[in-house]
């Protein structure tokens, strides 16, 4: 390995271990198996710091007289998520049982970070929601329905 490369993986390294020094250890930002850090939540009732803001939240509402259906309202953060040309979601997945059943591209300053979804309910279904955020990477929380 070249001197070049390796001063850029050391430079690298302090400062990841230097921002771990500052926040502490960060329990909620894990690897998926590409190497993409996912924000997950610490714990949904004491959301704190970036996770107020940035974790979607799952609801799951009967869907009126029919059972086999169920109605996933989803919202982004405690306190709605900005969405300004500098601080946006730009995109929102829906996962169900490891399999993207949607995606959606959002517009900056068009779209509330709130939506509403009827599934078809399968038995149990694990239902996971993923998010982007232009300045704090993806966000994520999963709910077993």
């Amino acid at each position: 390995m070249d001197r070049r490369r390796w001063m850029l993986g050391a430079v690298s390294f302090l400062g990841a271990v230097s921002l771990q020094g500052i926040l502490g250890r960060v329990p909620w930002a894990r690897a998926d198996g590409q190497g993409t850090v996912i924000h997950w939540p610490a714990d949904l009732s004491k959301l704190q710091g970036l996770e107020v803001d940035h974790v979607p939240l799952i609801r799951v509402q009967p869907a009126g007289e029919r059972k086999d259906l169920v109605n996933l309202e989803i919202q982004v953060g405690q306190r709605l998520h900005e969405m300004t040309l500098l601080h946006a979601i730009h995109w929102v997945q829906l996962w169900v049982d490891e399999h993207k059943v949607s995606q959606m591209t959002l517009t900056p300053g068009r779209v509330v970070p709130k939506w509403r979804f009827t599934l078809r309910r399968m038995g149990s279904m694990r239902v996971m929601v993923r998010v982007g955020c232009n300045r704090h990477g993806i966000w994520a929380n999963r709910l077993a329905v």
